[in-house]
């Protein structure tokens, strides 16, 4: 096989990871790993096989796992911690801004944060490093309690609020949503959902987040004038019940993943202007 990159070396090792809506198989490779101006040497894996459905519609060319060591298939060593290693960054730290619209343009900052999308955070405590855990208090609608799961994990990979079927299910009742099977539901485009509050944290150290009631719901268009809208939140049942805020709650927040002093922030992006281009790097104390 002629290989497109100089510096690429073999390792041999097989791989294997199951994801929530798909999997994959391959093998272990090395090289050398450039994000902007950022350079280091990685292991990382070669997929050869990817089953799902997920995979064969999705526009993207890999995974980047931004998650903690502990959970890294074959002990890999994860970008991140690859980057602080060899002292690439300047803070031991990301940030991520999603866009809520095609108009608009997304961004991830490695090593530091944008300060000009963040000038205030709110930090919550990591409380497991293996996903990026943190303590739910409470979610509810409107002051409807939503479900009493007090483990949530903040995931950029996951499009929707995902949870325990059985509240998802009471949820969706809640809102008027119609299941359509696979823990899935749709709902009238034009119907007023509640706001969704979720506080997190514990003691001293929380965050109350509010997503709109419009942002709980997903219009999907084909031809043009056929939409239908999709309830943004999908019921999983897993060994321990957990909540994964998705990407819904994190188009609404700007959030920084804080590797050096395990914690999470959040800063409202209706707190700043949106289209200002102007990029300020803020440094922290990480190593």
């Amino acid at each position: 096989i002629q290989l497109a990159s100089s510096t690429y070396k073999s390792n041999g090792t097989s791989f294997e990871i199951r994801y929530g809506t798909g999997s994959m198989t391959g093998f272990v490779c090395h090289d050398i790993l450039t994000i902007g101006n950022l350079q280091v040497e990685v292991d990382f894996a070669a997929a050869t096989n990817e089953p799902g459905a997920t995979f064969k519609v999705a526009k993207f060319d890999g995974i980047l796992g931004l998650g903690w060591p502990s959970i890294s298939v074959d002990m890999i060593t994860p970008v991140m911690q690859r980057m602080a290693a060899e002292r690439v960054i300047d803070s031991y730290m990301f940030g991520f801004y999603l866009q809520s619209d095609t108009s608009k343009t997304g961004k991830l900052t490695l090593g530091g944060y944008d300060k000009t999308k963040a000038p205030q955070l709110a930090w919550v405590p990591v409380t497991q490093e293996n996903y990026w855990s943190v303590n739910m208090q409470s979610m509810s609608f409107n002051g409807w309690v939503g479900t009493n799961v007090s483990w949530a994990i903040i995931d950029s990979g996951t499009s929707l609020l995902a949870g325990p079927s059985d509240d998802v299910t009471a949820i969706a009742s809640r809102l008027g949503a119609t299941s359509v099977g696979n823990g899935e539901y749709i709902v009238d485009c034009d119907a007023t959902l509640p706001d969704m509050t979720v506080t997190l944290g514990s003691g001293t150290h929380t965050a109350t987040l509010t997503v709109k009631g419009n942002d709980l719901r997903i219009k999907i268009c084909r031809l043009i004038i056929i939409c239908e809208c999709i309830l943004a939140m999908a019921g999983i049942d897993l060994e321990k019940p957990l909540w994964i805020l998705g990407d819904v709650l994190m188009r609404d927040y700007y959030t920084v993943f804080d590797i050096g002093n395990a914690q999470v922030g959040f800063a409202s992006v209706s707190s700043w202007d949106e289209e200002v281009e102007v990029e300020k790097m803020v440094t922290a104390s990480a190593y």
